[in-house]
């Protein structure tokens, strides 16, 4: 039987298997140094936000269980032409909210966390802010091609242009006049995350402008009364301080004079303390209140639609006794 001769490669053959293992490794250690589309953790993001000059955008989503969110990921999320636009501006991050809540402790607290910071109450929000998380635009899904919700989101990046040459300008300013340059710093955000979140702007303004020059005083002490209420609330909630929380939004009522929606919502506010407390007559007179600022809105309809089925159920009770 022959022997199996083994050759050797020519040095021309063996050069170049050595300069193709050369390059597949340095593309490879080039993937490996190219940043991640999307983070999932909010500290790297931080840090590429830093590093790149950039801000950060944050996707707070369900796409694996609500259909919004998987057409949102599908239609605009996902798509090159909406990540390489937007990432010229932003450092991408991602935050997926499964139904089950099936994350690790430290990721479900750290995803909590942000979530109760920016007020987050639905899925998908999307939330842009600088480096140290202070916000200045927010949106969700719009049934708009990706390209167009790139320039959507590159729009709100002009938002923190307007604040940062703001602030820069009233550097150099005083009295109302920096009242009045201030204002154009504190970006327009829904609820109450501006007062959160410039709380020291807004009270600046109102100590420089006493004659309400800027037209903003109201409207800011309005604000900062609202956050003071909930961060009340909160408290008192957390401690089962139920009777406090009632007369905290009585006290709330009366000194911001609320009527109309707000006053609705201030006693949904009620509402919930005193269904906690299973106070089913206190329920119905705060119901009775909701219908009759306004028997039309919102809170007026689901109001009474609550009135009947109290009613419902009292009828219910009777014929089973």
């Amino acid at each position: 039987m022959a022997r199996q001769r083994f050759t050797f490669p020519s040095f021309q053959r063996l050069a170049c298997w050595l300069f193709a293992l050369s390059s597949a490794s340095l593309f490879l250690q080039a993937q490996e140094a190219e940043p991640p589309v999307w983070h999932s953790r909010y500290q790297p993001a931080v840090d590429a936000a830093n590093a790149e000059g950039k801000s950060i955008m944050v996707v707070f989503t369900g796409s694996e269980w609500i259909d919004i969110c998987k057409k949102f990921e599908a239609d605009i999320l996902s798509q090159k032409v909406f990540t390489d636009a937007v990432r010229k501006k932003y450092v991408l991050l991602k935050l997926e909210y499964p139904e089950d809540n099936r994350l690790s402790a430290e990721l479900a607290k750290e995803y909590q966390l942000l979530k109760d910071a920016y007020r987050v109450r639905g899925f998908p929000t999307v939330l842009v802010t600088d480096q140290k998380g202070l916000p200045f635009g927010m949106n969700g899904y719009q049934p708009i091609p990706a390209e167009r919700y790139a320039q959507v989101m590159l729009a709100l990046h002009k938002g923190r242009e307007i604040r940062d040459a703001a602030m820069s300008k009233a550097a150099n300013q005083t009295g109302v006049d920096r009242a009045k340059t201030l204002v154009d710093a504190i970006p327009d955000l829904p609820g109450t995350l501006s007062a959160r979140y410039y709380r020291k702007v807004i009270e600046e303004v109102i100590a420089l402008d006493p004659e309400d020059e800027t037209g903003y005083q109201k409207a800011f002490q309005r604000q900062l009364a609202d956050v003071d209420y909930s961060s009340l609330m909160q408290r008192l909630g957390a401690d089962v301080q139920y009777a406090a929380m009632l007369d905290a939004t009585d006290k709330y009522i009366q000194e911001q004079d609320l009527k109309g929606e707000l006053l609705q919502k201030a006693l949904l506010n009620k509402l919930g303390v005193q269904q906690k407390q299973r106070d089913i007559k206190a329920m119905i007179e705060t119901l009775l209140s909701i219908v009759q600022v306004d028997s039309k809105s919102h809170f007026g309809q689901s109001a009474q639609k609550m009135l009947n089925n109290l009613r419902a159920k009292k009828i219910q009770d009777s014929l089973a006794k």
